[in-house]
């Protein structure tokens, strides 16, 4: 069966690990599966790299034809030539996986949940089965966005909130919807690895920097943004705890980091790694993680790695609490006292300790709730 996974790619680390692990899970579930991503998802050695089809298809808003032009070059091309060349046709796909992890919400403007809603009609039209899987989603002010969401919701066979906060927008919408559904993050089943260049001895604090913070946050978080992250690092290399700064994402949270370190005047050890499975491997061998990237810190709590977090959306306050943590998410940076203070509380030992108990424990727990997800989906398609 040819599954078609929406919403990845190959920029956004975050995006990349969940297409690895939905890979994963859909290849060792069922041999049979045959999986595909459209033509402006990655590169054709990208995708051929992946174990991925090449789906000869392209969304565009502002050139809807681009896509049609792809599909009817495709059905010209032979079957044979086709295979060969791992290429799928629109009309081959019966399945769609939605892996978006946060694209539906006014905090992105309108058009992707106007676009999904017109997607998902003609899906349903042609007779394909439609996952959103566990993503987070909302809030839903605009009428715009709350009618378009409903429809989403009435043509989709399956929805999963990533946690409570995002299952509470969904219902407010549809509250008698039967196809809703909360599930944790799914990138917690994918294992990372470690890199051979990774030395745990010289490299133990682990600093996850989002450029986002400083467009999406609210304004008592932003404005003081780069002065916490800085806090943190002076404070770690004060306590001889080795940090370095992992880049998990883009060249702007690259361009964060050389600012951060223009203003502590000394050089820090800086990883730029693009395999999101060695990303997973350098935060699980770390000995603590302070960050604001959601699959960073997924990858560390999921681990069993203490993490201290800043967050710029209801997602991060969730993924703490599904782990029994959230008094280490910080909601206030102005005052400089108070971030020393929690440094303090977070790096003592004695709570090191009982921190990594605590992410033990709930990490089994999330783990069954994805197992019992993966159940679900590979039931119903």
């Amino acid at each position: 069966m040819f599954i078609e996974l929406r919403g990845a790619n190959f920029v956004n680390k975050g995006a990349e690990l969940m297409l690895r692990a939905a890979i994963e899970q859909l290849t060792i579930r069922g041999s049979s599966n045959e999986i595909g991503v459209n033509l402006r998802c990655g590169s054709f050695s990208q995708r051929k790299s992946a174990n991925l089809k090449h789906l000869m298809w392209i969304d565009s808003n502002k050139h809807p034809f681009i896509g049609k032009v792809a599909n009817v070059i495709g059905t010209i091309i032979p079957a044979g030539i086709r295979k060969y060349n791992r290429l799928i046709l629109k009309s081959e796909v019966k399945t769609i996986l939605d892996i978006s992890g946060f694209s539906y919400s006014d905090q992105w403007g309108t058009e992707s949940c106007t676009t999904m809603a017109k997607l998902t009609s003609n899906w349903r039209k042609e007779g394909k089965k439609i996952i959103l899987m566990p993503q987070a989603f909302g809030p839903f002010n605009k009428k715009e966005s709350q009618d378009a969401f409903k429809e989403i919701i009435e043509n989709v066979d399956l929805i999963f909130a990533r946690d409570s906060v995002s299952l509470e927008y969904i219902k407010k919408l549809a509250p008698n919807a039967q196809n809703i559904r909360e599930y944790p993050d799914f990138t917690n089943l994918l294992i990372g690895k470690k890199p051979f260049y990774f030395d745990e001895a010289q490299m133990e604090s682990c600093i996850i920097p989002n450029y986002r913070m400083l467009d999406k946050a609210k304004k008592d978080i932003k404005d003081h943004y780069l002065n916490f992250l800085i806090t943190c690092i002076k404070y770690l290399i004060d306590k001889k705890l080795n940090p370095f700064i992992l880049v998990h994402e883009s060249d702007r949270d690259y361009e964060l980091v050389l600012e951060i370190e223009k203003k502590i005047n000394k050089k820090i050890r800086v990883i730029r790694e693009d395999d999101p499975v060695l990303i997973k491997g350098i935060i699980g061998n770390s000995k603590l993680v302070i960050g604001s990237r959601f699959h960073g810190l997924v990858s560390a709590l999921s681990q069993g790695v203490p993490s201290l977090a800043t967050g710029w959306s209801h997602k991060y306050n969730m993924l703490f609490k599904d782990y029994g943590v959230e008094n280490y998410i910080l909601h206030n940076l102005s005052s400089e006292k108070d971030i020393i203070d929690k440094l303090d509380l977070f790096t003592n030992y004695s709570n090191q300790l009982e921190i990594r108990n605590t992410l033990n424990f709930h990490k089994d727990h999330q783990i069954n709730l994805t197992n019992q997800m993966w159940d679900e989906v590979l039931k119903y398609i």
